[in-house]
């Protein structure tokens, strides 16, 4: 057996008893970078983020982080260091909240809002 196929196969079973969430991010990850080397690399610091916050904040980081369809530990890694993966994190009973709030509107001067196009044109 190949050394790269044996390695991937390391990661794909420490990933799958991390969880199932966190192997598909990782298959994600493998698939969006063009070049392997760099593929490998960002699955293996991946994975090592685990011991620096946890398995349920990494497997939210996933989720957060594949829904914003960003992929890679740089992007993984800023979802954890910015605490958004806290809307994806289990309550008491083991439940994920659904994200119910809808995002804030953009208000910014160069932004012309729906107002803007309903006047007449006078």
């Amino acid at each position: 057996m190949a050394p790269r196929t044996r390695t991937w196969r390391n990661f794909s079973r420490r990933a799958s008893e991390i969880d199932n969430i966190v192997l598909n991010y990782l298959r994600e990850v493998e698939r969006f970078m063009q070049y392997p080397p760099k593929a490998f690399r960002s699955c293996r610091g991946i994975l090592t983020l685990e011991k620096k916050y946890g398995r349920d904040r990494l497997v939210a980081a996933c989720v957060c982080a594949d829904q914003k369809l960003q992929y890679g530990y740089q992007a993984l890694h800023e979802v954890l260091e910015l605490g958004e993966d806290t809307d994806f994190l289990p309550d008491e009973d083991g439940k994920v909240q659904p994200n119910v709030t809808s995002p804030t509107p953009l208000t910014h001067k160069n932004i012309r809002g729906r107002e803007y196009y309903r006047k007449d044109n006078q």
